[in-house]
């Protein structure tokens, strides 16, 4: 967790930094400009913790307003920044062109004030787009023929939620807009792959509950995420076993004649990935190869090792990187971010954009999502 902390604020503590020279370049701003403006933006980098301090000491409505202020802040400034680097290497070309060819590209340059104006006016359009995406829930249907579900059983049906991150800012009406759209697919089999719960678990109890109204006649099914384990695992769990799933960790249950589903806890909470995957394998070792065997893992992690000994993994945890700018980034650390992929000896994974947000309540090019997967017989 200190290691996080750091990092977000030398990463988050940059991108203000960078915010603020260029609106210095841009206006010319003065001191008194220049210290509101760093008072404002200190402010915004600390409002994560002030609102969590305010919500843990009973301030929700305080909590809330940090909250919008300080996320819809974080996802402007995300995409301020990636636009204002854009453009600031194509000054930086163009002016290296010249140089070069011995022209005056002054005219195909934008001025400080421009390169300014031009990504703070596209990310004010993105945020407000982004804001709009993220209220509207995206049913995705995925089909499988597989040869490991018999004729006679017709079509099975899985429902898929992750990162609902249910807590002060994906309160009621949210779950139930996704309780909606879950009864609406009329699953066989609900799955949830973490982050159910956000950080925090004050009141949520109620709402929590709300799940419990969907009983699937092949079982729900949970696992564990990385925020399971912020909130505190033990209350988290009980949780998520009070909305009527069965929690997977490091084991598996059938789910009806055909089915195997086996479950991990999220790694955030493993000392070592080698012994991590030898558990895994040993226990999608010993599965009947004959079912169609599902894993539900949080983070969309597989070792080359496992591939051949399941069907279909279920993931989450990278939101589809929730704001475009962010993709970049999520590419570095995983060859996968959302979608089907086709992996060797007939594995696949999927992994969900999410059906809830994290920090900034905004989705730009990523809506979020739950995910109807038909299993079909082989034809």
């Amino acid at each position: 967790m200190k290691l996080f902390i750091l990092i977000y604020f030398a990463f988050y503590g940059s991108m203000h930094a960078y915010a603020f020279f260029k609106a210095r370049a841009a206006f010319e701003f003065g001191r008194t400009a220049g210290l509101l403006s760093a008072v404002f933006m200190t402010l915004m980098m600390l409002a994560p913790i002030i609102t969590r301090t305010l919500e843990h000491a009973g301030h929700n409505t305080a909590a809330i307003a940090f909250a919008y202020t300080g996320y819809i802040w974080m996802g402007a400034l995300s995409i301020f920044v990636m636009i204002a680097i854009i453009i600031g290497v194509y000054r930086l070309i163009v002016f290296g062109a010249g140089n070069f060819f011995i022209r005056n590209t002054d005219a195909f340059i934008p001025s400080a004030f421009m390169a300014f104006i031009i990504p703070l006016f596209l990310a004010v359009i993105l945020t407000g787009y982004g804001i709009y995406e993220g209220l509207h829930i995206k049913t995705e249907h995925l089909r499988i023929y597989t040869e490991k579900i018999p004729p006679s059983a017709g079509r099975i049906r899985i429902v898929q939620i992750s990162d609902v991150h249910l807590g002060l800012m994906s309160g009621k009406l949210r779950l139930e807009n996704i309780i909606r759209s879950i009864r609406n697919s009329n699953p066989d089999i609900l799955v949830s792959t973490g982050d159910l719960i956000d950080g925090q678990l004050d009141n949520i109890a109620d709402n929590i509950k709300l799940l419990d109204r969907i009983n699937p006649r092949l079982g729900k099914f949970a696992v564990t995420g990385n925020h399971e384990v912020y909130a505190g695992l033990g209350l988290s769990i009980r949780l998520t076993e009070s909305a009527g799933f069965r929690m997977l960790r490091n084991d598996d249950a059938g789910a009806g004649n055909y089915i195997v589903i086996a479950g991990f806890d999220d790694r955030g909470h493993s000392l070592s990935k080698s012994s991590d995957t030898k558990m895994e394998k040993d226990l999608l070792s010993r599965l009947p190869k004959e079912k169609f065997i599902i894993v539900l893992k949080h983070k969309p992690e597989i070792d080359q090792s496992l591939y051949g000994l399941f069907d279909l993994q279920l993931s989450g945890h990278l939101h589809g990187g929730q704001i475009f700018s962010f993709v970049p980034l999520l590419r570095i650390a995983y060859p996968y971010v959302s979608g089907l992929y086709e992996l060797p000896e007939k594995s696949r994974i999927y992994i969900s954009r999410g059906s809830g947000l994290w920090g900034p309540p905004m989705r730009v090019f990523a809506p979020p999502e739950i995910t109807v997967i038909d299993l079909f017989p082989v034809r």
